[in-house]
């Protein structure tokens, strides 16, 4: 098989849709269009920075809840820790008491053998 080059028209297209990619990634500004001179004024300036100050909250909200979620999964997570700890003292336990009955159950065996 052999490649084929792209046809005029998909490379027309592929470099139109680029830049109407990187046009709709540019913010807009009216100030642009008009006239560049015009320095931006204190009402644009305080508009930029309520915007700023609203993405900014909107992240600080989302930190908030995603930390909140992780503190919770880590609680429940050493609360699981202790829980296992525990059952594996009480294995522990129990592992001795069956190695106490073991070594009685031995010393008895080892005792009626002596006697035949």
């Amino acid at each position: 098989s052999t490649l084929r080059e792209p046809s005029p028209t998909h490379s027309a297209q592929l470099s139109q849709g680029s830049s109407s990619d990187m046009r709709a990634e540019t913010p807009s500004n009216p100030q642009a269009e008009g006239d560049d001179s015009a320095p931006a004024t204190k009402r644009d300036i305080r508009l930029l920075l309520q915007e700023m100050k609203g993405l900014f909250d909107t992240d600080i909200n989302l930190i908030r809840t995603e930390t909140q979620a992780v503190t919770a999964r880590v609680q429940a997570s050493e609360e699981d820790i202790l829980d296992l700890r525990q059952e594996v003292k009480s294995m522990g336990d129990a592992l001795k008491h069956l190695q106490t009955a073991n070594s009685a159950l031995q010393n008895t065996l080892d005792a009626m053998e002596d006697r035949n």
